[in-house]
């Protein structure tokens, strides 16, 4: 097997394109156990943590371009998407650095902290990375659903340049995500979601597993509801392991924008969010059951949102 550790992005794209079928590392949470147990087998390693890719920043926008070209696949074509500010985060960025960002005007950042901060023990977390964790396509990744909540934009380097994709074009199904031959993941960026500063908001990643802690999700939910004056401004709900990628519960949150977080509305929408999941039955849960707590969990979040803004 061949090792790579390439210093620049340049040569990391170069790399990939005479070594197809190469696989990329980061953390090697998953790489290595993969390999260890005979499920992969690449004929060489690129390791990626000498480009760089492990720093973050926040973005106010003002030293960059406003429009960013998004696409998500090559036939797709081109659309033009206006991005304000908001957190740019490296590939190789660990869970126990993202577990530490701070978000004190709520702006959307501690979902993801929240996330990051349940991905496996303290070892894990002092080596996976928020790249790896997308890269891997599990429907079940904890901070991949918070990326999903929030809208995030996932930037590829490759061959034809660099690109930013929407995260929901990015994920295609379990263990797949859209990446073209010799491209590799660079980076995540996270928008800040702006409120009125008499906005009340509950953000949070909350899963049900077989134990209390490290625990696989057999279902999850990220979820960030904003609230003012009584009344739904925005409602984010995020569903991991219930389909085969992270989802978003769209019609629960169409249907509580604008309206206040009664019981009965709450009811609905905790049903609503139900139906949309597309869940199946393996060794650790049926699919009703997973259905169950997708609604459990989004009828604790808004319960306690409405708490909240009382």
């Amino acid at each position: 097997m061949e090792y790579y550790r390439p210093t620049s992005v340049e040569d990391a794209v170069q790399i990939l394109g005479r070594s197809p079928g190469a696989a990329c590392m980061a953390g090697g949470t998953d790489l290595v156990v993969a390999m260890r147990s005979h499920k992969r087998g690449p004929h060489a390693i690129v390791d990626l943590s000498g480009l760089g890719l492990d720093t973050w920043i926040f973005d106010d926008a003002s030293n960059r371009p406003a429009k960013v070209k998004t696409q998500g696949t090559k036939k797709a074509g081109n659309d033009e998407q206006r991005l304000g500010p908001g957190w740019r985060i490296g590939a190789t960025v660990t869970m126990a650095v993202l577990k530490t960002l701070e978000d004190e005007d709520n702006l959307g950042v501690g979902l993801l902290a929240d996330a990051a901060s349940q991905v496996g023990a303290t070892q894990i977390q002092n080596r996976a990375t928020a790249g790896g964790n997308l890269c891997n396509g599990s429907p079940a990744a904890d901070a991949v659903c918070a990326m999903v909540a929030l809208d995030a934009l996932i930037e590829i380097a490759g061959p034809t340049g660099a690109e930013t994709m929407p995260i929901g074009k990015f994920l295609l199904g379990p263990g797949r995500v859209n990446l073209e031959p010799g491209q590799f993941l660079t980076g995540i960026f996270v928008p800040a979601h702006d409120m009125k500063k008499s906005s009340v908001a509950l953000q949070e990643y909350r899963k049900v597993g077989s134990r209390t802690s490290l625990v696989i999700a057999v279902a999850g939910l990220a979820a960030r509801t904003v609230l003012d004056k009584g009344k739904v401004v925005e409602s984010r709900l995020a569903l991991s392991s219930v389909a085969p990628t992270c989802i978003r519960a769209t019609e629960a949150e169409a249907y509580l924008t604008g309206g206040p977080l009664s019981p009965d509305r709450i009811r609905e929408a905790s049903h609503l969010a139900r139906e949309e999941a597309r869940p199946i039955t393996d060794l650790r849960a049926t699919d009703q059951y997973r259905k169950e707590m997708v609604s459990a969990l989004v009828t604790d979040h808004l319960t306690r949102a409405a708490a909240l803004a009382q």
